[in-house]
């Protein structure tokens, strides 16, 4: 198994949720599940041939300067 490829798959999703504003950019809290894929031979070592991993994340992002969003769709001028 060591010097072996496997071909392994995932399909995951997410969601995010501003939460507040907070000095120049926005708080975000989101949530991230995901499924796998694995072959036979490395059921073992995963417990499954299907484990699942789930995460809870912040994230802080910087609002755009001001001069970026005039003329942008959907921003006041």
């Amino acid at each position: 198994v060591r010097d072996r490829l496997f071909k392994v798959g995932a399909i995951s999703a997410g969601y995010i949720r501003e939460v507040a504003r907070v000095g120049v950019g926005t708080l975000g809290l989101g949530i991230r599940g995901a499924v796998n894929f694995v072959p036979s031979a490395l059921e073992p070592f995963y417990g499954s041939r299907t484990p699942v991993g789930l995460v809870l994340f912040g994230r802080l992002r910087p609002s755009a300067p001001r001069s970026e969003m005039v003329g942008m769709p959907g921003m006041g001028h």
